[in-house]
């Protein structure tokens, strides 16, 4: 996000991502809120719907019974939806989340995503920063000077650990599993129950819950 926002302010924005490939989201499922849907009003320049509206939100007993309802809108989409939208508005990824890519600005910065690139050093010397960096497959060490870094590499994140080492990741006490079933194999019954909805149950347990 923070990428697509420079390079509109006419910055030239280089991505190192460690990961060989586009990232996968694995289904993963998330809340599109007011922050996500105000930025994207302003920089997603495909015009596509990128989310499914859910008006009502559910709590069911254990016999699947709707026990209370709120009625609460959310805006639903998924890791993967999002991730190639802003990469189509960035560098111009194809994919088959988005139908048509945005052509560039004439006012953008570069934009230079690289996959496969491991952050090894950051170092601020006279007022701008260098930063070494490997690539994962050839092991090719590069050089990168820059007026701005932005850490964003995630909870096992080398530069958080540089600049911050006395902050140690914790815990936090919950272990969260995940399935997905295709759409077309549950019953007219069930698919009614959760269609457009946000679904939770709460089991005896406090701690216990199932977002569904």
């Amino acid at each position: 996000m923070h990428a697509i926002v420079l390079k509109r302010l006419g910055h030239d924005v280089h991505v190192l991502e460690q990961a060989t490939k586009a990232r996968a989201g694995y289904a993963a499922g998330i809340t599109a809120r007011s922050d996500v849907l105000r930025y994207m009003k302003l920089y997603d320049l495909t015009n596509e719907k990128y989310f499914i509206d859910a008006p009502i939100a559910q709590f069911l007993d254990k016999q699947g019974k709707t026990k209370r309802v709120f009625k609460t809108p959310l805006c639903m989409t998924s890791w993967n939806i999002l991730y190639h939208r802003l990469r189509a508005n960035f560098d111009g990824l194809e994919s088959a989340f988005v139908l048509k890519v945005p052509k560039p600005l004439e006012s953008n910065g570069k934009a230079v995503y690289q996959d496969g690139q491991r952050v090894t050093n950051v170092e601020y010397i006279n007022g701008q920063v260098y930063v070494k960096y490997q690539d994962v497959v050839s092991l090719q060490e590069h050089t990168l000077l820059a007026d701005l870094v932005i850490a964003a590499d995630g909870s096992n994140s080398f530069a958080r650990q540089k600049l911050l080492p006395e902050v140690q990741r914790q815990y936090s006490g919950y272990v969260a599993f995940r399935g997905t079933v295709p759409q077309s194999e549950v019953s007219k019954e069930t698919l009614e129950t959760f269609i457009n909805k946000t679904t939770f149950f709460k089991g005896s347990n406090p701690k216990n819950y199932i977002l569904l």
